[in-house]
């Protein structure tokens, strides 16, 4: 073996220990999805991790490939690199085929993100955001700014702390259309 393949077998071997190494070193948020799959994701930084009044485990964290990842219970609720193909699709088609609801009704949705792709139809005038934690909110709120960007600010945005079931049966009627954005299952 020449000289140059000797330091190309070094270099490959200093890069996998390394490699090795950081692996070991590293923190990793595990999602079950069922019984014989699960999806990692190195954590790059812990932002908040919270178990609310409600009993509810709010996880934040920072990653290298997907940004900011908001969690709930271990299950993972948005990422900041791919949330927009969910919230998008359930709110602009449903608005777009109404022509004009001006009253929405938002049940979950504690990222903002949701409300954030509402608010971008004028003519929706009375957007209700009702979340059953509120200290959920709040987390979004403060962390997940580049997902909600500053939607809780617009004035047609209500946001209520409350149970959505209790919430809708007392609104019977008052909403041209009603979106579902909460966790899995319901």
């Amino acid at each position: 073996m020449d000289v140059v393949a000797v330091r190309m077998l070094e270099k490959e071997h200093k890069s996998v220990a390394h490699h090795a190494r950081r692996q070991a070193m590293a923190i990793w948020f595990e999602e079950s999805l069922y019984d014989h799959i699960k999806l990692r994701i190195e954590v790059e930084r812990v932002v908040a991790d919270s178990v609310t009044t409600f009993g509810q485990r709010a996880f934040i964290f920072d990653t290298v490939k997907h940004g900011r990842v908001f969690c709930l219970d271990n299950v993972i609720q948005c990422a900041e690199s791919d949330e927009f193909y969910y919230h998008e699709i359930m709110a602009h088609v449903p608005l777009t085929s109404m022509g004009n609801a001006q009253s929405v009704a938002i049940i979950g949705g504690a990222s903002g993100a949701m409300a954030r792709e509402v608010l971008k139809h004028k003519n929706c005038l009375h957007i209700d955001m009702i979340d059953i934690d509120g200290e959920n909110i709040e987390l979004c709120k403060e962390f997940m700014p580049k997902v909600h960007q500053g939607c809780f600010e617009d004035p047609r945005l209500r946001v209520h702390v409350a149970d959505a079931y209790h919430w809708m049966a007392r609104q019977a009627g008052s909403y041209d259309l009603i979106i579902v954005d909460s966790p899995d299952p319901i």
